[in-house]
């Protein structure tokens, strides 16, 4: 010390600043530091030792039995054995362990020093001890996170494997040992030539260099043989595998067996083709047999036109007549069988041209006039008098409101009327068919125009194709077509076509 006045009081000042701030980092880094002298037996605390060891500074330092019983129980003995081998070997040491708090708390301290030989002999040791409770806390968290994860890897039924750049697995579940046919404890460590079949190894590496190379995730499905030779279909997902510093480390395979899967798309699409097969031969049947049907057909109602010549104002005519109506009937049904044979085999096609539809729909109710009287029904026509140019195919046009007409006066009854309405609009024009008849509920109108659909309380009178052809003839036009009915409100068909 100076034995200038001054310089000692300059000295002092600074040592105490030193002194402060280093008492502050301390502070800031729950950090004490400790100093035994052990000759003297003499122990020095820093004041944020105190505070961490939660002792009061006026209690002084303790002995280092003293500082034992700070100790939390469990970890006295391996805190005494990490101190006492820094005596026989002469070396620093560092270990953690917990502090037990007067207010029942436990705090997690990690503690370093060394010892000071001199003259042969230990002179006295020093030391830190720093609150790392936090960190203690957030690696039992990161323990319990890793632990559930593990878990999940371990319990899903996904394969599940890393693999470094190399190629060599580190890192694989249980399924993924079950999945490559070989055991967990060896497939660690194996390389990917030594997981797979020769012929299947390039492209395996393909693969992974894509993926490590674009850094980017990739699915796809794949056959894969086992070891034991046995083969299993897989969908792979592939992704890249980064440290904790960024850096690519390998990549993450992911492998579910499919096998099951696609044998079942096999056998479906097996099916699939029977019944392609099936449906064909159901449509050159239905074709076959309608065009067989027709010619005998034909030459009945040949017979029967002449002899309604022969027998008219006969007392047979009306028998006459009743065959006469049957052969139309069974005539109309024949078609629709035709049609739809068409509409399967997709060779149905329209006979465009510049028709007016105005004439068409008054054509078509005009020839309904007789059938409509023998019901007792009233047909009415909302067309207006303009022509109405349009593209279409008529024969198929007037072929769809017969069948909305011919509905319309089954579901009619006697008395009522069927009105047909014609508007048309700037982009399209709309033929409507109103009947008063008992109506249909909402829930059943998409079934009107499906093949072969009848509604349980609908008239006889079809086999539940017209509908749907007139649907397929519609939307062959480009236009759209469709009920508006409600139980108890009667029906209104309509068809909509573009200009």
């Amino acid at each position: 010390m100076s034995n200038n006045p001054a310089e000692t009081e300059r000295l002092r000042a600074e040592l105490a600043k030193v002194s402060t701030q280093l008492a502050e980092c301390q502070r800031l880094a729950s950090l004490g530091t400790w100093r035994w002298d052990i000759a003297a037996d003499v122990v020095e605390w820093s004041d944020e030792l105190y505070r961490l060891f939660g002792r009061p500074k006026e209690a002084g330092a303790p002995t280092f039995e003293g500082y034992l019983l700070h100790v939390h129980p469990d970890d006295r003995a391996y805190a005494r054995q990490c101190i006492e081998a820094t005596f026989e070997r002469c070396e620093p040491f560092a270990f953690e362990h917990r502090v037990l708090l007067p207010g029942g708390g436990v705090r997690w301290m990690a503690c370093r020093g060394a010892v000071h030989v001199e003259g042969g002999a230990y002179t006295h040791m020093f030391g830190t001890a720093q609150d790392v409770t936090a960190l203690r806390c957030t690696e039992q968290q990161l323990a319990d996170e890793e632990g559930r994860l593990r878990a999940i890897a371990e319990e899903t039924a996904d394969a599940i494997m890393i693999r470094d750049l190399d190629g060599k697995v580190v890192w694989a579940n249980r399924r993924a040992a079950l999945f490559s046919g070989v055991q967990l404890d060896e497939m660690v460590g194996m390389t990917d030539a030594e997981l797979y079949d020769a012929a299947l190894l390039e492209n395996i590496r393909a693969t992974d260099r894509r993926v490590l190379e674009e850094r980017a995730r990739i699915a796809y499905e794949w056959e894969v043989k086992r070891v034991s030779g046995v083969s299993v279909f897989a969908l792979i997902v592939k992704y890249p595998y980064f440290d904790p510093a960024g850096e690519l480390a390998g990549l993450i395979t992911v492998a579910r067996d499919i096998t099951a899967r696609k044998a079942m798309e096999e056998d479906l699409a097996r099916r699939n083709e029977e019944l392609l097969r099936l449906d064909q031969l159901k449509s050159q049947f239905v074709s076959s047999v309608a065009h067989e049907l027709r010619t005998p057909l034909t030459t009945v109602k040949g017979y029967l036109e002449f002899l309604e010549d022969a027998v008219a104002g006969e007392p047979a005519t009306g028998y006459v007549d009743q065959a006469s109506r049957g052969v139309r009937r069974l005539q109309a049904l024949l078609d629709d069988l035709l049609d739809f044979a068409l509409l399967d085999a997709g060779k149905f096609k329209l006979r465009m041209a510049e028709a007016d539809l105005h004439e068409s729909v008054h054509d078509v109710v005009t020839s309904l006039v007789p059938v409509a009287r023998e019901a007792g029904v009233e047909l009415a026509v909302e067309a207006g008098a303009d022509r109405l140019e349009l593209s279409m195919d008529p024969g198929r046009i007037a072929q769809v409101l017969l069948n909305l007409l011919n509905n319309a006066i089954r579901h009619t009854p006697r008395g009522g009327s069927v009105v047909t309405t014609l508007t048309a609009e700037a982009a399209q024009v709309r033929v409507q068919v109103r009947d008063p008849g008992v109506g249909i509920d909402p829930q059943d109108h998409e079934r009107l125009f499906q093949r072969f659909s009848q509604l349980e309380t609908a008239a006889t009178g079809g086999i539940g194709l017209g509908l749907s052809i007139s649907k397929a003839i519609v939307e062959a036009h480009g236009g759209q077509i469709g009920i508006t009915s409600a139980r108890g409100e009667g029906s209104t068909f309509w068809f909509a076509l573009p200009r």
